[in-house]
């Protein structure tokens, strides 16, 4: 069971997000859906020196929400290969506890063991395939 104080944290970090996704590149823009019915989209926006920032709009249930801003703030102003590394050890179990990757993870323990782990994995499934579809913008030489 959650404690109310996992309750609220939850609640806190799923608060929704109204960002406008770009349509400037549409094989950016990578839908993907659970077979509960979550969505979850990524569009990925290269900052500067091969760092990038993202940006997402999800619907579903507490936990993707909740994931899906943990993610998002854990990975913006990062390097491609860093948040590949991360979302990969995340989506192959690669740790015994999830604050040893990051401590914002950390409420996210009680479900990698539980039907609810698809909610809390897709995020990243979907954050991994955008990031690797990503091709930057062509811009004029003037």
């Amino acid at each position: 069971m959650l404690t109310e104080k996992t309750k609220k944290e939850l609640l806190r970090l799923s608060k929704v997000n109204n960002y406008i996704i770009d349509k400037i590149e549409t094989n950016q823009n990578l839908k993907h859906q659970s077979k509960c019915g979550d969505q979850i989209l990524f569009q990925t926006i290269e900052i500067n020196n091969g760092k990038f920032n993202f940006k997402h709009h999800a619907s579903g249930c507490m936990i993707l929400l909740a994931s899906a801003n943990a993610l998002n703030k854990l990975c913006n102003d990062k390097p491609k290969p860093e948040i590949l590394n991360l979302v990969q050890k995340v989506i192959n179990s690669d740790f015994t506890n999830l604050d040893e990757i990051d401590v914002s993870l950390k409420i996210f323990n009680i479900f990698t063991n539980t039907n609810r782990k698809d909610c809390f994995l897709l995020p990243y499934k979907s954050l991994k395939d955008s990031l690797e579809s990503y091709k930057p913008l062509r811009r004029a030489i003037k």
